[in-house]
């Protein structure tokens, strides 16, 4: 067998290479190994035989497949399409995705719990402020303490309390300009003590001579005169009553409706005659206001007040002294 044609012998051998033996008595080699073909790149002893194409691996190096890269000292074998990995590498879980970043207590980014509902604080401080009492004087109180516990819980209702004061402060603004109002809505007198300009006047302001006017007198005897309504005029406006006398009440206890009934119309009978010297004008009957319980402790509440009145209690545009 020739290696090239019209050559017998072959290429020579290098020195040292395996096969550089004497030739045979049959022309072969007396290398090891047995022949080689050309191309061919001399093997290891104990290397298993390469493929075709194949390059030659290193001495030790461990079988392997086609295109699979080399394994560091320590690392798993690799399967393929997974990337190669360092000593002391753990494999990743799941099939090479990340591992999760640590997570923080409650859940956010600033650690603070999620919201736990509404505020019953904020609740109750805009109900409150809705009802006209308690919107003076509890629903600020509570809008505040709302606002504070919110802002530490981060409950819902932080509108609603802001509403809550907003509106408690309405109410405020309202009653003090009411109360303004009444103590200025006084009636004004001139320096005789003759009211000169209509305005309110309390049970203990009233004097004899003092032209009033009652919204709640009527003929209907058991019904209470609503003191609080009376407003005193000047006696050429009109009004439907007018002081005759002042008849006050001595000691500490409440005497009783009918005593007091008798003891202030003897004394009003006395009081008339001395304010109409001629007596009452025709169609003019007298008539009491005689305290109760309740009015009894309050200021100038131990005083009979009587009145002169026209008969069907309508109003009257003069002083009876003038009638």
């Amino acid at each position: 067998m020739t290696d090239r044609p019209g050559d017998a012998t072959g290429d020579p051998p290098y020195p040292g290479q395996p096969g550089s033996g004497p030739p045979r008595a049959d022309g072969s080699s007396s290398a090891p190994g047995g022949p080689t073909y050309p191309g061919q790149q001399p093997g290891y002893p104990g290397q298993q035989p390469d493929y075709p194409g194949q390059p030659p691996r290193d001495p030790g190096q461990q079988a392997g497949y086609s295109g699979q890269p080399p394994a560091y000292p320590g690392q798993p074998p690799a399967y393929p399409g997974q990337p190669p990995g360092y000593p002391g590498q753990q494999p990743p879980p799941y099939g090479g995705g990340y591992a999760s970043g640590p997570t923080y207590p409650g859940g956010g980014y600033d650690g603070a719990p999620p919201p736990a509902g509404w505020s019953g604080w904020a609740i109750a401080a805009f109900i409150c402020s809705l009802i006209p009492f308690l919107g003076i004087l509890a629903a600020l109180p509570l809008a505040i303490v709302a606002l504070v516990k919110i802002r530490r819980t981060r409950q819902r209702g932080k509108l609603l309390a802001i509403a809550a004061i907003l509106i408690s402060v309405l109410w405020w603004v309202a009653a003090i300009g009411l109360g303004v109002a009444w103590w200025n809505d006084t009636a004004e007198r001139s320096e005789q003590g003759v009211i000169t300009e209509a305005g309110r006047i309390e049970f203990d302001q009233i004097r004899v001579g003092d032209c009033v006017d009652i919204p709640s007198l009527s003929s209907d005897a058991g019904k209470d005169v609503n003191v609080i309504e009376m407003q005193g005029v000047p006696c050429d406006e009109e009004h439907n009553a007018e002081v005759v006398g002042v008849v006050e009440i001595a000691g500490d206890a409440f005497p009783g409706g009918p005593a007091l009934e008798e003891q202030s119309a003897t004394q009003c009978a006395a009081e008339a005659a001395t304010y109409l010297p001629g007596g009452l004008p025709p169609g003019v009957e007298g008539f009491r206001l005689v305290p109760t319980e309740e009015v009894w402790n309050d200021d100038g509440g131990h005083r009979s007040i009587c009145f002169a009145v026209n008969g069907d209690f309508s109003d009257m545009d003069r002083s009876v002294r003038d009638q």
